[in-house]
Protein backbone atom coordinates (compact mmCIF):
# COMPACT_ATOMS: atom_id res chain seq x y z
CA UNK A 1 0.00 0.00 0.00
CA UNK A 2 1.51 3.31 -1.03
CA UNK A 3 1.31 6.63 0.75
CA UNK A 4 0.72 10.02 -0.86
CA UNK A 5 2.66 13.17 -0.01
CA UNK A 6 2.28 14.61 3.50
CA UNK A 7 0.56 18.00 3.88
CA UNK A 8 3.87 19.86 4.14
CA UNK A 9 4.97 18.41 0.82
CA UNK A 10 1.67 19.35 -0.80
CA UNK A 11 2.06 22.93 0.43
CA UNK A 12 5.63 23.10 -0.85
CA UNK A 13 4.62 21.76 -4.27
CA UNK A 14 1.76 24.24 -4.55
CA UNK A 15 4.03 27.15 -3.64
CA UNK A 16 6.47 26.00 -6.30
CA UNK A 17 3.85 26.28 -9.03
CA UNK A 18 4.84 29.15 -11.38
CA UNK A 19 1.47 30.89 -11.15
CA UNK A 20 1.42 30.72 -7.35
CA UNK A 21 5.02 31.87 -7.10
CA UNK A 22 4.22 34.79 -9.40
CA UNK A 23 1.22 35.75 -7.28
CA UNK A 24 3.33 35.66 -4.10
CA UNK A 25 6.03 37.77 -5.75
CA UNK A 26 3.40 40.30 -6.82
CA UNK A 27 2.02 40.54 -3.28
CA UNK A 28 5.54 40.98 -1.92
CA UNK A 29 6.15 43.79 -4.39
CA UNK A 30 2.89 45.46 -3.37
CA UNK A 31 3.89 45.16 0.29
CA UNK A 32 7.21 46.86 -0.39
CA UNK A 33 5.42 49.72 -2.17
CA UNK A 34 3.01 50.13 0.75
CA UNK A 35 5.98 50.37 3.12
CA UNK A 36 7.64 52.99 0.94
CA UNK A 37 4.44 55.05 0.89
CA UNK A 38 3.85 54.92 4.66
CA UNK A 39 6.29 57.75 5.61
CA UNK A 40 4.66 60.03 3.02
CA UNK A 41 1.21 59.17 4.34
CA UNK A 42 2.28 59.94 7.91
CA UNK A 43 3.81 63.22 6.78
CA UNK A 44 0.60 64.18 4.96
CA UNK A 45 -1.47 63.25 7.99
CA UNK A 46 0.62 65.46 10.27
CA UNK A 47 0.30 68.30 7.76
CA UNK A 48 -3.49 68.04 7.80
CA UNK A 49 -3.54 67.87 11.59
CA UNK A 50 -1.47 71.07 11.70
CA UNK A 51 -4.25 72.74 9.69
CA UNK A 52 -6.86 71.64 12.20
CA UNK A 53 -8.05 68.44 10.51
CA UNK A 54 -7.76 65.14 12.32
CA UNK A 55 -8.23 61.50 11.43
CA UNK A 56 -10.73 59.88 13.72
CA UNK A 57 -10.85 56.10 14.06
CA UNK A 58 -13.83 54.60 12.29
CA UNK A 59 -15.00 51.04 12.48
CA UNK A 60 -16.73 49.40 9.54
CA UNK A 61 -19.70 47.06 9.26
CA UNK A 62 -21.31 45.95 6.02
CA UNK A 63 -24.93 44.83 5.62
CA UNK A 64 -25.01 41.01 5.77
CA UNK A 65 -26.50 40.61 2.29
CA UNK A 66 -23.65 42.70 0.85
CA UNK A 67 -21.06 40.44 2.46
CA UNK A 68 -22.84 37.38 1.09
CA UNK A 69 -23.24 38.69 -2.45
CA UNK A 70 -19.85 40.39 -2.67
CA UNK A 71 -17.46 38.06 -0.92
CA UNK A 72 -19.04 34.66 -0.27
CA UNK A 73 -21.35 33.65 -3.10
CA UNK A 74 -20.95 36.43 -5.63
CA UNK A 75 -23.89 38.12 -7.29
CA UNK A 76 -24.67 35.21 -9.62
CA UNK A 77 -24.53 32.58 -6.88
CA UNK A 78 -26.66 34.69 -4.55
CA UNK A 79 -29.30 35.22 -7.23
CA UNK A 80 -29.51 31.47 -7.80
CA UNK A 81 -29.74 30.91 -4.04
CA UNK A 82 -32.63 33.36 -3.64
CA UNK A 83 -34.62 31.27 -6.11
CA UNK A 84 -33.47 27.75 -5.19
CA UNK A 85 -32.90 27.95 -1.44
CA UNK A 86 -34.24 31.26 -0.08
CA UNK A 87 -34.37 30.02 3.50
CA UNK A 88 -30.61 29.39 3.40
CA UNK A 89 -29.99 32.97 2.24
CA UNK A 90 -31.98 34.32 5.18
CA UNK A 91 -30.19 31.94 7.55
CA UNK A 92 -26.69 32.92 6.39
CA UNK A 93 -27.56 36.64 6.56
CA UNK A 94 -28.61 36.18 10.20
CA UNK A 95 -25.35 34.29 10.85
CA UNK A 96 -23.27 37.06 9.22
CA UNK A 97 -25.16 39.65 11.29
CA UNK A 98 -24.23 37.83 14.50
CA UNK A 99 -20.58 37.55 13.44
CA UNK A 100 -20.42 41.22 12.46
CA UNK A 101 -21.79 42.45 15.78
CA UNK A 102 -19.34 40.22 17.66
CA UNK A 103 -16.26 41.46 15.80
CA UNK A 104 -16.96 45.17 15.29
CA UNK A 105 -14.73 47.28 17.54
CA UNK A 106 -16.16 50.65 18.57
CA UNK A 107 -13.43 53.13 19.44
CA UNK A 108 -14.25 56.75 20.42
CA UNK A 109 -12.40 59.53 18.61
CA UNK A 110 -10.83 62.52 20.35
CA UNK A 111 -14.30 64.04 20.78
CA UNK A 112 -15.82 60.88 22.18
CA UNK A 113 -17.76 59.96 19.06
CA UNK A 114 -17.91 56.41 17.69
CA UNK A 115 -18.53 56.37 13.96
CA UNK A 116 -19.11 53.26 11.87
CA UNK A 117 -18.64 53.36 8.12
CA UNK A 118 -21.16 51.35 6.13
CA UNK A 119 -21.99 50.98 2.44
CA UNK A 120 -25.33 49.93 1.04
CA UNK A 121 -24.58 48.55 -2.42
CA UNK A 122 -26.77 45.56 -3.25
CA UNK A 123 -29.74 47.20 -1.55
CA UNK A 124 -30.11 49.81 -4.29
CA UNK A 125 -33.04 49.96 -6.70
CA UNK A 126 -30.75 48.58 -9.40
CA UNK A 127 -30.15 45.16 -7.81
CA UNK A 128 -33.22 43.95 -5.91
CA UNK A 129 -36.96 44.17 -6.36
CA UNK A 130 -39.00 45.48 -3.43
CA UNK A 131 -40.04 41.94 -2.50
CA UNK A 132 -36.43 40.71 -2.59
CA UNK A 133 -35.28 43.73 -0.60
CA UNK A 134 -37.97 43.20 2.04
CA UNK A 135 -37.16 39.49 2.32
CA UNK A 136 -33.41 39.20 2.06
CA UNK A 137 -31.83 42.61 2.62
CA UNK A 138 -33.75 44.89 4.94
CA UNK A 139 -34.33 42.67 8.02
CA UNK A 140 -30.66 42.10 8.90
CA UNK A 141 -29.54 45.54 7.68
CA UNK A 142 -32.12 47.16 9.96
CA UNK A 143 -31.07 45.01 12.93
CA UNK A 144 -27.42 45.90 12.32
CA UNK A 145 -27.99 49.66 12.27
CA UNK A 146 -30.33 49.66 15.27
CA UNK A 147 -27.95 47.55 17.38
CA UNK A 148 -24.97 49.79 16.53
CA UNK A 149 -27.01 52.83 17.54
CA UNK A 150 -27.93 51.13 20.82
CA UNK A 151 -24.22 50.71 21.51
CA UNK A 152 -23.67 54.44 21.14
CA UNK A 153 -22.24 54.39 17.62
CA UNK A 154 -23.17 56.65 14.73
CA UNK A 155 -23.50 54.66 11.49
CA UNK A 156 -22.29 56.67 8.49
CA UNK A 157 -24.06 54.89 5.63
CA UNK A 158 -23.13 55.44 2.00
CA UNK A 159 -26.10 54.48 -0.18
CA UNK A 160 -24.39 53.65 -3.47
CA UNK A 161 -26.40 53.85 -6.65
CA UNK A 162 -30.07 54.75 -6.51
CA UNK A 163 -32.13 54.32 -3.34
CA UNK A 164 -35.13 56.41 -4.42
CA UNK A 165 -37.87 53.83 -3.83
CA UNK A 166 -36.53 52.96 -0.37
CA UNK A 167 -35.74 56.28 1.30
CA UNK A 168 -38.85 55.93 3.51
CA UNK A 169 -37.37 52.78 5.06
CA UNK A 170 -34.77 54.94 6.79
CA UNK A 171 -37.48 56.41 8.99
CA UNK A 172 -37.37 53.06 10.82
CA UNK A 173 -33.82 53.81 11.99
CA UNK A 174 -33.37 55.68 15.30
CA UNK A 175 -33.95 59.40 14.88
CA UNK A 176 -30.84 61.56 15.02
CA UNK A 177 -28.49 58.57 15.33
CA UNK A 178 -27.12 58.05 11.80
CA UNK A 179 -25.84 59.82 8.69
CA UNK A 180 -27.19 58.97 5.21
CA UNK A 181 -24.85 59.78 2.33
CA UNK A 182 -26.52 59.56 -1.08
CA UNK A 183 -24.98 58.80 -4.45
CA UNK A 184 -27.46 59.10 -7.35
CA UNK A 185 -30.58 59.15 -5.15
CA UNK A 186 -32.74 62.26 -5.57
CA UNK A 187 -31.32 64.10 -2.58
CA UNK A 188 -33.94 66.85 -2.76
CA UNK A 189 -36.75 64.34 -2.33
CA UNK A 190 -34.73 62.56 0.37
CA UNK A 191 -34.55 65.86 2.26
CA UNK A 192 -38.33 66.18 2.20
CA UNK A 193 -38.75 62.68 3.61
CA UNK A 194 -35.91 62.62 6.14
CA UNK A 195 -35.98 66.22 7.31
CA UNK A 196 -35.34 66.27 11.04
CA UNK A 197 -34.81 62.49 11.19
CA UNK A 198 -31.14 62.18 10.26
CA UNK A 199 -28.18 64.05 8.86
CA UNK A 200 -28.00 63.91 5.04
CA UNK A 201 -24.76 63.98 3.06
CA UNK A 202 -24.00 64.35 -0.67
CA UNK A 203 -24.27 64.56 -3.59
CA UNK A 204 -22.27 66.79 -5.97
CA UNK A 205 -21.94 64.72 -9.18
CA UNK A 206 -18.43 63.48 -9.87
CA UNK A 207 -19.12 64.06 -13.57
CA UNK A 208 -19.75 67.75 -12.84
CA UNK A 209 -16.46 67.98 -10.97
CA UNK A 210 -14.71 66.24 -13.86
CA UNK A 211 -16.01 68.12 -16.90
CA UNK A 212 -18.04 71.07 -15.63
CA UNK A 213 -16.88 74.63 -15.14
CA UNK A 214 -16.20 76.25 -11.78
CA UNK A 215 -19.37 78.30 -12.30
CA UNK A 216 -21.39 75.11 -12.85
CA UNK A 217 -20.00 73.59 -9.66
CA UNK A 218 -20.76 76.67 -7.60
CA UNK A 219 -24.31 76.90 -8.99
CA UNK A 220 -25.03 73.27 -8.07
CA UNK A 221 -23.51 73.64 -4.61
CA UNK A 222 -25.61 76.74 -4.02
CA UNK A 223 -28.76 74.79 -4.90
CA UNK A 224 -27.81 71.96 -2.54
CA UNK A 225 -27.08 74.33 0.32
CA UNK A 226 -30.26 76.39 -0.23
CA UNK A 227 -32.60 73.40 -0.45
CA UNK A 228 -31.03 70.40 1.28
CA UNK A 229 -29.14 72.51 3.80
CA UNK A 230 -32.20 74.50 4.84
CA UNK A 231 -32.81 74.20 8.59
CA UNK A 232 -29.59 72.22 9.07
CA UNK A 233 -28.78 68.53 9.08
CA UNK A 234 -26.74 68.54 5.87
CA UNK A 235 -23.14 67.84 4.86
CA UNK A 236 -22.14 68.80 1.33
CA UNK A 237 -19.83 66.30 -0.36
CA UNK A 238 -19.16 64.66 -3.74
CA UNK A 239 -21.24 61.65 -4.76
CA UNK A 240 -18.29 59.30 -4.88
CA UNK A 241 -14.64 59.27 -5.94
CA UNK A 242 -12.77 62.51 -6.68
CA UNK A 243 -9.72 60.77 -8.18
CA UNK A 244 -10.16 62.19 -11.69
CA UNK A 245 -11.85 65.53 -11.04
CA UNK A 246 -10.45 68.91 -12.01
CA UNK A 247 -8.50 70.26 -9.01
CA UNK A 248 -9.89 73.74 -9.64
CA UNK A 249 -13.46 72.41 -9.51
CA UNK A 250 -12.85 70.59 -6.25
CA UNK A 251 -11.29 73.74 -4.80
CA UNK A 252 -14.25 75.79 -6.00
CA UNK A 253 -16.65 73.38 -4.26
CA UNK A 254 -14.73 73.57 -0.98
CA UNK A 255 -14.11 77.33 -1.01
CA UNK A 256 -17.70 78.20 -1.93
CA UNK A 257 -19.13 75.86 0.70
CA UNK A 258 -16.92 77.30 3.43
CA UNK A 259 -18.01 80.81 2.45
CA UNK A 260 -21.69 80.27 1.63
CA UNK A 261 -22.61 77.17 3.62
CA UNK A 262 -22.92 78.78 7.03
CA UNK A 263 -25.91 78.85 9.35
CA UNK A 264 -27.16 82.10 10.77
Amino acid sequence: MGFGPVPEQVTAMVLAEPQVAKAIATLQKAGREFRKARPKQNKFRKLLESYGYFFSPMASALPPYDILSHSLRGMTGTMYDMLRQPDKVIEICEFILKQTLERVQLEPDMNGHMRVFMTNTRGSDDFLSKKQFDTFYWPTFKKLVIELCKRGATPNIFFEGKFDSRVEYLLEFPKGKFVARFDTTDIFRAKEILKGHCCIEGNVPSSLLQVGSEEDVIAYCRKLIDIVGKDGGYILSPRSSTDEVKPENLKAMIDFTKEYGVYN
